[in-house]
């Protein structure tokens, strides 16, 4: 009877102790300046999470549109948890341009033109809830309060003349 016990638990999904399921859920996206030159936005992501095979969100779910509320929820599975361990996450806003080289928004806070300029880069406390940009000078998120919140308008290029497709992306990253 004791053997069958063990075999049932080592057959059910995330029966292992100290494993999580990870959601990155992005919820709201904003055009900052023009990151189309046809239009208005195309937008799309690609999130990555520690290790796990990267993940992109549907084509656009409301093409031409500048500002979206898609709630792209990203899962990633059987993540060890533990005390004190924490996770790489990455976000990176597109913009659709039909085949003619789409282009990476400018997300991050910081400035820059290259990719890992505007890409957001996060660190994720599995066992706290709680994220911090990457050189970790940012009030942390509060699991409990309001969504994560960044900005490539924050490194002061937010302006239509400089056109760094500037964007601001609200998500949520949760584990249980």
């Amino acid at each position: 009877m004791f053997l069958l016990v063990l075999a049932l638990g080592a057959l059910t999904p995330n029966a292992s102790a100290g494993t999580k399921t990870v959601t990155v859920c992005v919820e709201h996206i904003k055009a900052l300046d023009p990151v189309d030159s046809s239009g208005e936005a195309d937008f799309y992501i690609w999130t990555t999470f520690h290790g796990y095979t990267p993940q992109k969100s549907d084509e656009p779910i409301l093409a031409n549109d500048d500002d979206i509320w898609p709630y792209w929820r990203f899962v990633f599975s059987n993540v060890p948890s533990g005390s004190g361990q924490s996770y790489a996450v990455k976000i990176e806003i597109w913009d659709d341009d039909g085949g003619s080289g789409d282009d990476l928004c400018d997300a991050a806070r910081y400035g820059g033109t290259s990719a890992s300029s505007k890409t957001i880069d996060l660190t994720y406390y599995i066992d706290t809830g709680i994220w911090t940009d990457d050189d970790d000078s940012r009030e942390a998120y509060d699991p409990d309060g309001w969504p994560g919140h960044t900005s490539g308008g924050e490194d002061g290029s937010e302006n239509p003349d400089t056109d760094e497709d500037d964007c601001e992306v609200e998500f949520y990253i949760t584990a249980r």
